[in-house]
């Protein structure tokens, strides 16, 4: 069995770049996939800072995060901060 993942990089990339949290939701194929506490909303959230799941190797930037293991209709991702809210966004399809 493979491995599937959202990967994030950018080049240059600076502490500014990297201090700001992502946010990552999965809205599943079948809603009955999710946790019971989940289905209401209607997504999965992961949520998570650069450190948690990143490197930063020269000017570099380089975070990783894992697909759930069902199947997967819709990825929200992008980065937002307390101060200047949503930096960035993208919605893509996932993987059936």
């Amino acid at each position: 069995m493979g491995y599937a993942a959202v990967v994030y990089f950018k080049e240059p990339c600076g502490v500014g770049d990297v201090g700001a949290r992502f946010f990552l939701h999965f809205v599943p194929a079948d809603a009955d996939d999710l946790p019971l506490e989940r289905q209401e909303r209607g997504f999965e959230n992961r949520d998570f800072f650069f450190t948690e799941r990143g490197v930063i190797t020269g000017e570099r930037c380089v975070a990783i995060a894992p697909l759930p293991d069902y199947p997967v209709a819709l990825v929200r991702t992008g980065q937002f901060t307390a101060g200047e809210g949503q930096l960035w966004a993208v919605e893509f399809a996932g993987r059936r």
